[in-house]
């Protein structure tokens, strides 16, 4: 506890590391080599001087108290590798500046309130930029994402605006520019760096087809994408995650989504796909989480894997009838969303006997009869069908009749 004492005399200093205390107070200008000061309680600006320190080669103030603006000055510390602002409040322009750092590495100032447009040239010679929840506006600058060298790039949670640039580094591994004003189609050099594995761009306004060619273990989208899902998507057999929910696709799912027996994750909720084939989702093993709800689907539920334990929703279709006994596979799902469908006659014993559920939503379809008994610890979701009777109740009447 206390403050950051002054470094008189320190003059081969070349590492100072205090992350992780309860430091308060202003931070020390005094410093050279290495300032590592994360996750403390320091307040106040960073100070001007902290560019006569030529020899620091790493700043990490993450996770303080900061306020004011990053320093110009810090664009003079040549030897600067990485440059960690991250979790504070700081506010003002990003310097151009820092543009100059030629061996600059990793720039990271997230979780702060940055505003103005971000200065072109910034990326020249980093590989790791997280610039995600600030308040940066403007275009996207056309150069940022072509660095040869540039591996990460978060930008999510921001307000920039224009289209996504053509040119993309043929380094890059992971992007994310969800949450902002993106407009405009998605380019197709989205799918040329072969190294890409992690695409978001959900939340923002971006329209057309889904690109065939997309290729990597994570896509995100939630944009104003139409047409059908294009068959060769399910080429990319290493896909862990596919999150496509929320636009106006059309048509069938593709039977061939099948292939991709890596997938863990599909979400194509808030779409109008139509009569599923769900035969085929059924067979892919991997699946632990099953999102299809606000579609246009009737067809029956197939017997799903029993590796589906995170969440299966066909909620808001159109399927009806009898609960399936098909979904007594499940025995390890928490949480089973059938609610907004037709669905008629009882509740099956099967659904009693998942012992892993902890919620269970069937609101606003057609059930009746009795509620079977369920463990206590289950959220029941059951507005909506008035021909269902509470067990309980019934016995009563049924005793004062006699």
């Amino acid at each position: 506890m206390g403050s950051l004492p002054a470094f008189h005399g320190f003059l081969g200093l070349e590492s100072l590391d205090l992350s992780y205390n309860s430091l308060s107070g202003d931070i020390s200008s005094q410093l050279d080599g290495l300032l590592v000061l994360s996750t403390n309680a320091f307040q106040g600006s960073i100070p001007t001087e902290i560019g006569n320190h030529l020899n620091l080669t790493e700043i990490d103030l993450s996770h303080n108290e900061l306020s004011g603006s990053i320093p110009l000055s810090i664009g003079s510390l040549a030897k600067l590798e990485n440059l960690i602002l991250s979790g504070n409040s700081l506010t003002g322009n990003i310097p151009t500046s820092i543009a100059n750092l030629t061996l600059l590495s990793r720039f990271v100032a997230d979780e702060n309130q940055l505003c103005g447009t971000i200065p072109s040239g910034i990326t020249r010679f980093v590989s790791f930029l997280d610039m995600s929840c600030n308040k940066l506006r403007g275009p996207i600058p056309a150069d940022l994402l072509s660095h040869p060298d540039l591996q990460y790039v978060y930008l999510s949670y921001n307000f920039l605006e224009g289209s996504i640039p053509e040119n993309l580094s043929s380094s890059l591994i992971m992007l994310r520019l969800s949450s902002n004003s993106l407009t405009g189609s998605i380019p197709s050099s989205v799918a040329s760096p072969k190294s890409l594995t992690h695409l978001e761009l959900y939340n923002n306004s971006l329209i057309g087809r889904i690109l065939m060619e997309l290729v990597g273990y994570w896509a995100e989208w939630l944009n104003k994408l139409n047409g059908e899902i294009p068959a060769k998507i399910t080429m990319l057999t290493m896909l862990s995650t596919l999150n496509i929910n929320w636009n106006s696709l059309t048509g069938l799912i593709p039977s061939s989504i099948s292939n991709l027996q890596s997938l863990t994750r599909l979400n194509l909720h808030g779409n109008d796909l139509k009569d599923a084939t769900s035969d085929n989702i059924s067979r892919i093993g991997s699946l632990l989480e099953l999102q299809l709800g606000e579609n246009q689907l009737g067809e029956r539920i197939p017997q799903m894997s029993g590796y589906l334990t995170i969440c299966l929703n066909l909620s808001s279709n159109l399927f009806d009838g009898s609960i399936p006994e098909t979904l007594s596979t499940l025995k390890e799902l928490e949480v089973l969303d059938l609610s907004n469908n037709k669905f008629s006659r009882k509740i099956p014993d099967i659904l009693v006997q998942m012992v892993s559920l902890t919620q269970l939503i069937l609101s606003s379809n057609h059930l009746s009869r009795a509620i079977p008994e369920f463990r206590p610890y289950i959220a029941l979701h059951l507005s909506g069908n008035p021909g269902l009777l509470n067990k309980t109740v019934e016995g009563s009447s049924k005793n004062n009749k006699s």
